[in-house]
């Protein structure tokens, strides 16, 4: 069986792969073909051409296209469907398509991504990312190779939007989450973030409510509050000279990030670090099991996943290498071919990081 799965539908890491008979046998990122960071708006057209080629298929030995989001779970799902038949449009230049398309469950993708390729058959799941069609925050169970999700936060509770709003607030843009990460190795987690409140079975943002709003809206409205809130209690959003990509010396020639835009990275990693640790802590008592599985996009973020090894909460992690949205389409890949497998159960496939174009000496 012949499954293209595909990623982007949520405007960003488009990308695709490839899986014949239950193994995975290329993927790649539109952005690595297009040369433009995260692909914003892209189909993963010439990424699915570039798997086709490596399993030595067309477009007409599809049998199935695994869409790693699904415009039903949506509250205002036009624009996720829209994004499907474009990519079906779009290819049909190139080959005749035969396949069906599939959508899947956005989060479950992500779990799924990391899952098949862990060897647990018993493990902790959890999933975070900025936002899938109706929630940022997924934690389950892994159990015989079924995925469930028990504790589920809507995008207002988005960790991964924090992450954002912050590098923006900082001059690093909304794409420099990973810079964040970095800046925050040279800062004091002093900054208090109140919004962000812990309970006993998950976590909760104490700012305007958005859950009401479709997801795309849903999404700006968070950012708006984010912005405001940082405003409001920390300060005026550092300004970045764009040409330069640095911070404007508007005090003397200091082109370093300043004591404060430090101490608020540190604080925000810090308070990541801390919920992973929480939610790996009230997962392992629901479920007596010590085994987690990462992803989503704040999994890549490995300060916060080496602090929760650290801390004891977790005998053992495993995190896939494309735990953001790009990776999910091997989650949808997956989970398409998995009621065409009699053994559903982890096997511990290889998933290798460089499945993508080579290059000779």
């Amino acid at each position: 069986m012949n499954i293209l799965g595909i990623s982007g539908g949520f405007g960003h890491d488009a990308a695709a792969c490839l899986v014949q008979d239950g193994h995975l046998v290329a993927m790649v990122e539109e952005e690595r073909i297009s040369r433009v960071k995260r692909a914003p708006k892209a189909l993963p057209v010439d990424s699915s051409s570039y798997c086709l080629a490596e399993g030595q298929l067309t477009f007409g030995d599809i049998d199935v296209v695994a869409a790693s989001w699904d415009p039903d779970l949506a509250r205002h799902p036009e624009e996720l469907r829209r994004y499907g038949q474009a990519f079906l449009r779009n290819s049909a230049s190139r080959g005749d398509w035969t396949a069906d398309l599939k959508y899947f469950d956005h989060h479950l993708c992500h779990a799924a991504s990391s899952q098949y390729f862990s060897g647990f058959d018993d493990a902790i799941v959890v999933v975070m990312d900025g936002h899938g069609e109706r929630y940022s925050t997924s934690v389950g169970r892994v159990h015989d190779g079924s995925i469930k999700f028990d504790l589920q936060f809507g995008i207002g509770h988005s960790i991964g939007h924090l992450f954002e709003a912050v590098s923006d607030h900082v001059g690093l843009g909304q794409n420099g989450a990973g810079k964040l990460m970095g800046l925050a190795a040279y800062g004091t987690p002093s900054v208090e973030l109140p919004p962000i409140q812990f309970t006993s079975d998950g976590y909760a943002v104490d700012l305007p409510d958005v859950e009401g709003l479709g997801y795309h809206d849903a999404c700006r409205a968070v950012g708006e509050n984010w912005s405001t809130w940082l405003q409001a209690h920390v300060g005026d959003r550092t300004v970045v000279d764009s040409r330069l990509h640095c911070t404007v010396p508007n005090q003397g020639s200091n082109m370093l990030p300043s004591r404060r835009d430090c101490d608020l990275a540190a604080s925000v990693q810090q308070i990541l670090g801390d919920l992973m640790v929480h939610l790996v802590t009230v997962a392992a008592a629901r479920y007596k099991t010590r085994r987690v599985v990462l992803s989503g996009g704040v999994a890549l973020n490995c300060a916060a996943n080496g602090r929760l090894l650290a801390s004891g909460a977790a005998d053992e992690i495993f995190v896939q290498p494309a735990a953001n949205d790009a990776g999910a389409c091997i989650g949808a890949a997956m989970l398409a071919g998995s009621t065409a497998r009699t053994d559903r159960s982890a096997s511990a496939m290889e998933f290798l990081p460089n499945l993508g174009p080579s290059f000779t000496t």
